[in-house]
């Protein structure tokens, strides 16, 4: 009976750490996703703004640089709603209760994605683009770094986090 007690126990110990593993990745490839669409959608709006800056600064037409400046926004507004749809992955991962640490990174995860989101949001509503390289958003990705590094069982896992961000701008 204890040599049963203990085989189960073993083997619901086994299991765990493969379910734990099998979170941690399918979270990590979550947010690489997501890493992988802010780095583009913020590209994409400081490639439209350098594409418009000759006719913005020269233009002597209001409305030509009113319309320039709506480009930038929209590529702003574009990335976002790309931006949450990644978001929206990263949350909608299975991370059962008692993986603290991953829940953990999870949160950590999100709130980092929804800084950059805020970002994008408010250069879409005119803002300056220099909200693209906020403090707040390095701050948070250093926090979801730790994170995940934290919740990672092996230094391959450790591996993965550190190429997922390894710039985060």
């Amino acid at each position: 009976v204890v040599a049963a007690v203990v085989v189960v126990a073993l083997v619901c110990t086994w299991a765990d750490r493969q379910r734990q593993h099998a979170e941690f990745n399918a979270l990590i490839a979550k947010a690489a996703d997501a890493q992988s669409t802010a780095r583009d959608a913020g590209s994409k709006v400081l490639s439209t703004r350098e594409y418009t800056m000759p006719l913005l600064v020269t233009s002597s037409s209001a409305t030509v640089r009113t319309g320039l400046e709506q480009l930038i926004d929209q590529s702003a507004a574009k990335g976002a709603v790309s931006l949450r749809k990644d978001r929206n992955a990263v949350a909608a991962v299975s991370v059962w209760p008692w993986h603290g640490s991953l829940r953990h990174a999870q949160r950590a995860t999100l709130a980092y994605l929804d800084q950059r989101i805020a970002d994008l949001d408010s250069v879409a509503a005119g803002g300056d683009l220099s909200a693209l390289n906020s403090t707040a958003a390095v701050a948070a990705s250093d926090q979801a770094v730790r994170a995940l590094r934290s919740a990672a069982s092996t230094t391959g896992e450790a591996a993965q986090v550190i190429a997922t961000f390894a710039t985060s701008s």
